[in-house]
């Protein structure tokens, strides 16, 4: 087995043991980074016991997304890992229904092929973008705290995201090492949108001010999660301390909730 620092981290926030006794759906999109994901997992001897393919064509960016969906099923047959292919009836008009449409897919993709954990790619280079990206939007320890290592998408099913320590330069030299061909979105480069501003106009120039800027933003993150885990568990520690025999809370007990928790 090849050593790498993607399977370090893989190793790390998602220890063999645990995933290896689930089923798990691996959300595919054909670009490096799920790609990467995807033969990770198979470098560390995940086979199709253990890991089942998505793939979600949004019908956005025409024969190159039919052109990913060809790439994902071939890597499927040669990995020989069953996969599950689904398109859009239609286009999403804008991010936040694409997401919707993707997710719905995913969990009834997941329930379908028996899985208890849907794995996606977001990195450690997504968190920094999405962190400043929420910031800038005004949110607070919440929209820093996001995307999250793991989070329930139901009642028996587990959103997992094991890369979120590792760089995109460490996904790109990963694929490098095992020669392996991946997918190219183009409108990844269009400014037009605010994510790809941020990465491609907005982060190299704070760079030039602020050298560790990615670290310090990856930290702030780390942190505002462990804090949001934190404020959760003592919100629920609370409401079942004043709860009433009835369980509900009792008469004016929630008022004196701090406004974190309220």
């Amino acid at each position: 087995m090849m050593e790498h620092p993607l399977l370090e981290q893989l190793r790390r926030e998602w220890p063999l043991e645990t995933w290896r006794r689930h089923r798990t759906l691996v959300a595919v999109s054909g670009g490096a980074d799920s790609v990467a994901l995807l033969r990770g997992l198979v470098e560390l001897g995940g086979t199709s016991e253990q890991l089942h393919l998505a793939h979600f064509d949004h019908r956005i960016r025409g024969e190159q997304s039919t052109e990913d969906a060809s790439f994902v099923s071939d890597l499927s047959d040669r990995l020989e890992i069953p996969i599950d292919v689904e398109s859009a009836s239609l286009p999403a008009s804008n991010e936040s229904d694409a997401r919707s449409q993707r997710y719905d897919f995913l969990v009834r993709s997941a329930y379908r092929n028996g899985c208890g954990y849907v794995a996606t790619a977001h990195h450690r280079d997504d968190r920094i973008e999405t962190t400043l990206h929420n910031i800038f939007r005004g949110s607070g320890l919440a929209g820093a705290a996001t995307p999250r290592r793991y989070r329930p998408l139901d009642e028996d099913l587990v959103l997992v995201r094991p890369l979120l320590g590792c760089s995109r330069a460490e996904i790109t030299d990963f694929l490098h090492q095992l020669a392996q061909p991946h997918q190219t979105d183009t409108s990844n480069w269009d400014t037009k949108y605010r994510r790809n501003y941020l990465r491609h106009q907005v982060l190299p120039e704070l760079r030039n001010v602020y050298p560790n800027v990615d670290d310090s933003i990856h930290r702030f993150s780390e942190l505002a999660e462990e804090a949001v885990e934190l404020l959760h568990d003592l919100a629920a520690e609370y409401l079942e301390r004043v709860a009433a025999a009835d369980g509900r809370p009792a008469a004016g007990e929630l008022s004196l909730v701090f406004p974190t928790l309220r």
